[in-house]
């Protein structure tokens, strides 16, 4: 019984000391995908002995989503080449060009990891935002104008004229579609919002909001005529305060001046 379980045991002993000696290449051939087409990679695994063998092959790129794990098993045997391919996610119209690393590990009967990056073509960042403001030259943007004061809607973008489609919805409910830049006259009280998609072959497609207010001209001056009435009456009324306090130290001291006197005139008569 002993004598069989020794063999067993020196078995074991030489099948891992086989497996951990065993040499094991991998290969990974990338393309790089575009809009449409589907990310994948073909690999090849190449064993100077034989030996069967657990791995999963993975993609990841940074804008998209995570693939779920895979665990493929392969019985490889020695000097012969054992090809295969993995097929990924497809490439979305809203995809961007980005990076992406192909990955094969190893897991059993020991752990070896290959790794390759590629790029997929997708659609480049547009960088775009949305202008208010008082001028022309745009050198003063704001989100609060005066009744029929003229207001400035403009747009910045990263890339040289993008097709826009611009949409303003007016306080009382009213769609208008405009082109930009242009100059409007803010004839409504209330709150305004412009709605603007930039688009360009090649690139992605971004829509951004701002909004804007416009308040009667009356409205600010009261509000400044109310804010000087509050000043003007605070000052009144701290002046006032500051008269009744020095009045009460003056009546104080006073007191306290005839305190002692009395205090020092009885104190002599007894003596």
């Amino acid at each position: 019984m002993r004598k069989s379980a020794l063999i067993l045991i020196l078995a074991v002993l030489v099948l891992n000391i086989a497996l951990a000696s065993a040499s094991l290449s991998i290969r990974i051939d990338t393309r790089n995908p575009s809009i449409g087409e589907e990310i994948g990679f073909d690999y090849a695994f190449v064993s100077d002995s034989d030996v069967d063998i657990l791995f999963t092959p993975t993609i990841k790129c940074l804008n998209l989503p995570e693939e779920i794990l895979t665990v493929q098993q392969a019985s490889l045997k020695a000097g012969v080449i054992y090809t295969g391919s993995y097929k990924g996610l497809m490439i979305e119209d809203d995809a961007i060009t980005q990076q992406c690393l192909a990955r094969i590990r190893v897991s059993e009967p020991f752990v070896q990891v290959k790794e390759q990056g590629f790029y997929i073509g997708g659609k480049n960042e547009m960088a775009f935002d949305l202008k208010v403001c008082k001028d022309k030259a745009c050198s003063q943007e704001t989100k609060v104008f005066l009744r029929n004061e003229n207001v400035y809607l403009d747009y910045e973008s990263s890339i040289q004229e993008p097709e826009i489609r611009a949409i303003l919805t007016y306080p009382d409910g009213k769609t208008q579609e405009i082109n930009l830049p242009t100059l409007i006259k803010a004839s409504q009280i209330g709150t305004y919002e412009l709605e603007a998609t930039a688009s360009k072959e090649g690139y992605q497609t971004t829509t951004k909001t701002e909004m804007f207010g416009v308040i009667e001209k009356n409205a600010e001056i009261s509000a400044r005529a109310v804010t000087a009435y509050d000043e003007e009456t605070y000052g009144k009324k701290e002046s006032g305060n500051n008269f009744l306090a020095y009045l009460i130290a003056g009546l104080t001291a006073v007191i306290l001046v005839l305190g002692i006197a009395i205090y020092l005139a009885i104190k002599r008569k007894h003596e």
